[in-house]
């Protein structure tokens, strides 16, 4: 798999941001920079998604977002910022390409198509953030766990989610118990199915139209940050 966004960059964009690109492996539970801490590196994930979470006082974390293959972890000094005030965590482990945080801002100083890009996305960001917020104080918790299904396919590129009951509850801020009553009444109504630590979604248009329309927001608004011409895969040496 490779990145959707460097991939929907112009060609000779891609070409000058390719040396100071770096593949990696993210595992599971990395923290990728954490709040109050300068990011060192920026993340283009190409089989592998983050979570972008908020921590409370008492060590809860809710997630805000979900960035895969057609997202950035790290995008700081394209805002004019270095600490963020999230942390940012591998939940699905896998590849991605990353940059030095000083090599980005240098780019995004010297490239208007990369720049522009990223402002897209940023706006794409923004966009599922403030609809999350929405689901999680408006929709009922069989629509926030449909959404957030439907939102790590997209973000993954597979309807094969590695997610346990324990970890979509701590994401959803709610019990575990709750996530197992939602879970099994998607199982039984034949839309997901659930084995050893991942969710299968069985019926893809099902889902969606028993969900709420949080998750069509935020995909229509990445469906156009991706509507631009495309440079071809991303192949780093």
């Amino acid at each position: 798999m490779t990145s959707r966004l460097l991939a929907s960059l112009p060609a000779d964009t891609l070409a000058q941001l390719r040396p100071y690109l770096t593949e990696v492996t993210i595992r599971y539970g990395d923290v990728l920079y954490a709040p109050g801490v300068a990011t060192r590196h920026a993340y283009f994930p190409s089989s592998s998604v983050v979570c972008l979470q908020v921590a409370t006082r008492e060590g809860d974390s809710i997630e805000i977002a979900a960035v895969g293959t057609d997202g950035v972890v790290g995008i700081g000094p394209l805002l004019g910022g270095d600490a963020p005030a999230h942390h940012a965590v591998v939940q699905v482990e896998g590849r991605a390409l990353r940059i030095e945080a000083v090599a980005l801002a240098k780019f995004l100083e010297s490239s208007p198509a990369f720049r522009r890009s990223l402002l897209r996305y940023a706006h794409a960001l923004m966009t599922q953030i403030g609809q999350v917020a929405v689901c999680n104080s408006a929709h009922s918790l069989q629509q926030r766990v449909g959404r957030w299904l439907l939102v790590c396919r997209d973000r993954l590129g597979s309807i094969d989610i590695p997610a346990t009951q324990g970890v979509l509850a701590r994401l959803l801020g709610v019990r575990r118990e709750s996530v197992c009553h939602v879970a099994t009444a998607l199982q039984d109504a034949g839309l997901v199915h659930y084995v050893r630590g991942r969710v299968q979604i069985v019926d893809p248009v099902r889902l969606e139209a028993a969900v709420c329309e949080c998750h069509g927001v935020i995909q229509r608004q990445y469906a156009r940050l991706l509507d631009q011409p495309s440079g071809g895969p991303i192949r780093v040496h």
